[in-house]
């Protein structure tokens, strides 16, 4: 798992704006292998979590408790009630596994967090080294009317889960041309 944890590492810190990383970061009541943040300009900051899950467990109900306490985490650096943020944190999970994932998890890391209040984005993202393959939200996009020849628009770097999916799919792609698991 060590190239595997360093090939994500070369791919973080390939990505422009580029993330400050921190290895074996401790938070809340738990650790992460990677902890990376980077200011997302007014759209607000993203904080990134890699947890490796031969050390954390493919049980689903702790992977879950493990998210919150990144969320918690996230949301402490930020004073201002969720309702009221002019930004957001962007809060994204990686666990990374070098066995094949259970239908449960991959069916959690799918599901939709958007909230209405709206204060924060989070999302959870499984990459799966022996399948070679990432489950996730996958990406927005915003259906418009009255403009000619456009149906959609994919806001890359404004929408907080576009950012998470092109950061993590950059991720991925370099894990599965590397081959490290």
């Amino acid at each position: 798992m060590d190239s595997t944890i360093t090939t994500i590492k070369n791919s973080l810190a390939s990505v422009v704006p580029a993330f400050i990383i921190e290895d074996n970061k401790s938070f809340e009541d738990q650790t992460c292998t990677i902890y990376a943040n980077r200011k997302a300009g007014m759209a607000g900051q993203d904080f990134l979590f890699v947890f490796e899950m031969d050390k954390t467990g493919n049980d689903k109900s702790v992977l879950q408790k493990i998210h919150e306490s990144a969320r918690k985490y996230a949301n402490s650096f930020y004073k201002m009630p969720k309702w009221l943020r002019f930004s957001c944190p962007n809060i994204i999970s990686i666990f990374v596994s070098a066995q094949k994932l259970s239908d449960e998890l991959t069916t959690w890391a799918e599901a939709h967090t958007r909230t209405m209040s709206g204060g924060e984005f989070h999302s959870i993202f499984m990459v799966d080294l022996a399948e070679k393959a990432i489950y996730g939200q996958g990406k927005s996009v915003a259906h418009v009317h009255g403009i000619p020849f456009t149906r959609s628009l994919e806001f890359k770097n404004i929408d907080p889960q576009n950012r998470a999916f092109y950061t993590v799919a950059s991720i991925a792609d370099a894990l599965f041309q590397n081959g490290p698991a």
